[in-house]
């Protein structure tokens, strides 16, 4: 036997409870690789989909000039879907361009203050009296990208000129499944 098993043999365990963990670690160890084997079959299998619904099937369909079919049960329909992910480096122009074309009210304000161990309870009263206390805070605005997302498709729907790529988004054509 090797030098672990002699150790666990030498405080009292026996052969028998030895054979047993090293069944329980051979099964976990399976169940383990299982789990790997299904995490990628499912990871793959999304992909598929992702590229069915995405792809093949609005192309297929736009080729067939066919924008909604019945399959069965099921209703397939086109639809545009769109993306969003504001840019770190123009977060700033995006929060301009939104407050002059007057969609200010999407943009979030979040108020940091670093505030020294032990300082509970003046935290509790900090939001209103942070400057009086003298503390720095630090203001970042931030824009909800699915408040975004939202006003982006319906500027679209009502025919306004878009610049996605400014936003950080761009559209999809999508076949949903019903």
């Amino acid at each position: 036997m090797n030098d672990q098993l002699d150790a666990l043999l030498d405080e009292g365990a026996n052969e028998t409870t030895l054979q047993e963990l090293a069944a329980l670690a051979s099964i976990l160890q399976t169940k383990i690789g299982d789990v790997d084997r299904l995490n990628d079959q499912l990871k793959a299998a999304k992909a598929e989909v992702a590229k069915i619904q995405e792809q093949v099937l609005p192309e297929a369909m736009k080729a067939a000039n066919v924008p909604e079919f019945m399959h069965g049960d099921t209703k397939i329909k086109l639809f545009e879907k769109m993306y969003c992910s504001v840019p770190a480096k123009r977060k700033g122009e995006i929060i301009a361009a939104l407050r002059e074309d007057g969609h200010g009210e999407m943009i979030s304000n979040v108020l940091t203050v670093k505030i020294d161990k032990g300082k509970d309870n003046m935290a509790a009263s900090l939001a209103e009296t942070a400057a009086e206390l003298g503390f720095e805070p630090v203001r970042e605005e931030s824009v909800n990208t699915g408040s975004l997302k939202a006003l982006l498709t319906r500027r679209i729907k009502d025919g306004d000129d878009v610049d996605l790529s400014f936003y950080g988004a761009h559209a999809r054509t999508v076949a949903e499944v019903k």
